[in-house]
């Protein structure tokens, strides 16, 4: 059996934990995963999915507040194992940790390298457009996502898919790619093969500010990053002085011309609102710290009138 450190956090690097742990040609030894988090409206503390899972399966666990701190070096030396494998662990690795296992830290990624380098692939995919994705297996070096390709899986991305259910479908990929690939790099049987600099793209990580919505965008562009914003933290905008979430929409090729962010209709169950070209389709709205309602409903206890202007603040303003 193949001894593997795993190192992870995410629901998505769970998954890759228990794909290891279940199969027989694994042995996992220990886990490194993010420390607690608080989380929710009590900000409680709270276990990345990887160290939950960890307990339930009785893994040996550290949760070090950062890679590089000579405490948890130490306590990582101690360890014995054949390979380190990787899934959005959530730090850049420091060279004095990838040298404890040279060419044997492999890193799975969400994306076709060399597209797509970085902290939100899956996100940036969709907001981008791209017609397909999959999960790339690399050599993990000290630049960002740069490591050579080990092996890798290919997915359409549906016209109308979620970055929540694209981020599914990737992880469910992962399984067969880890027993095809892993031990035959380990055994030299796969000859690595360099990304292509030429072609390299990054994924910014998400930041809250791309929340807002910008109307001056297209529709087809609004849509694109709803899509793809939806694994966190979603898009809203305001009106008056209340922030609104838009739940459920759809873009609409018209030929209407109002200012952007303004409402050109109000229907039973829906309003249009114009978009630099194209109007955008809300039917599902959330209004800040209230429970997410159809419009129908939403109708019934707040004023929206045609000519209401939808705005958001300037990058960075506001949360």
């Amino acid at each position: 059996m193949i001894k593997v450190i795993f190192m992870g956090s995410p629901p998505i690097a769970k998954e890759s934990l228990k794909a290891l742990n279940e199969s027989p040609q694994f042995d996992v030894v220990a886990a490194i995963t993010q420390p607690d988090r608080p989380s929710g409206r009590g900000q409680k503390l709270k276990p990345t999915a990887v160290k939950s899972y960890c307990k339930a399966a009785n893994i040996f666990c550290l949760s070090p507040l950062k890679s590089s701190a000579e405490e948890f070096l130490t306590e990582f030396k101690k360890l014995t194992a054949d390979v380190v494998i990787v899934t959005a662990f959530g730090q850049i690795l420091p060279q004095k940790l990838l040298d404890f296992y040279p060419q044997k830290f492999i890193n799975v990624h969400a994306s076709i390298l060399p597209r797509w380098r970085g902290a939100a692939p899956i996100q940036r995919a969709i907001m981008a457009g791209d017609l397909t994705t999959g999960v790339s297996l690399q050599v993990m070096v000290k630049n960002l996502d740069a490591g050579d390709v080990i092996g890798e899986a290919h997915i359409d991305i549906g016209p109308n898919e979620s970055a929540l259910n694209l981020h599914d479908r990737l992880q469910a990929l992962i399984p067969a790619l880890l027993e095809k690939h892993v031990a035959a790099y380990l055994k030299g049987e796969i000859q690595p093969q360099p990304q292509d600099s030429n072609l390299v793209t990054y994924a910014h990580k998400i930041e809250k500010s791309e929340a807002w919505i910008d109307w001056e965008l297209s529709s087809d562009q609004i849509y694109k990053n709803y899509l793809g914003l939806s694994l966190g933290p979603g898009v809203k905008s305001e009106l008056g002085s209340e922030s609104y979430k838009f739940k459920i929409i759809k873009p609409l090729e018209t030929q209407e011309r109002a200012k952007p962010g303004t409402v050109t209709h109000v229907l039973e169950e829906s309003f249009r609102v114009q978009c630099g070209q194209g109007e955008i389709e809300v039917f599902e709205i959330q209004k800040q710290s209230q429970k997410s309602l159809k419009v129908a409903e939403f109708l019934k206890g707040q004023a929206l009138n045609i000519g209401d202007v939808f705005m958001s603040p300037k990058l960075g303003a506001k949360s």
